[in-house]
């Protein structure tokens, strides 16, 4: 690239070869219990999947907004800032009946 030697460069430091490596700023810690398997491994027997988890965690969520409502699905609705027909579409697909 053009450098007129008036300012900074525009190329890019990563494309120079003597340009120091910085560590990556964004580091992710693994989610409590992760089990550590790839992605091309099969997860251990008894392991839910992500959709598993998803559904249970959203069924412990309906049932406690539900608890504290005495039941009331409105009101746990609007507790959790959903619409009554989806409140009724989360807990008829999460299989709750109250």
């Amino acid at each position: 690239m053009f450098d007129s030697g008036g300012g900074p460069s525009l190329e890019s430091p990563a494309n120079h070869a003597d340009a120091p490596l910085r560590p990556n700023p964004v580091a992710v810690a693994p989610p409590h219990g992760f089990a550590g398997f790839r992605d091309d491994e099969l997860a251990p027997a008894g392991a839910m999947t992500l959709d598993q988890r998803l559904a249970a965690t959203e069924r412990s969520i309906l049932e406690d907004a539900l608890r504290r409502h005495n039941g009331n699905r409105s009101a746990a609705g609007r507790e959790l800032g959903v619409s009554p027909r989806m409140m009724n579409y989360r807990l008829n697909r999460a299989g709750i009946q109250s």
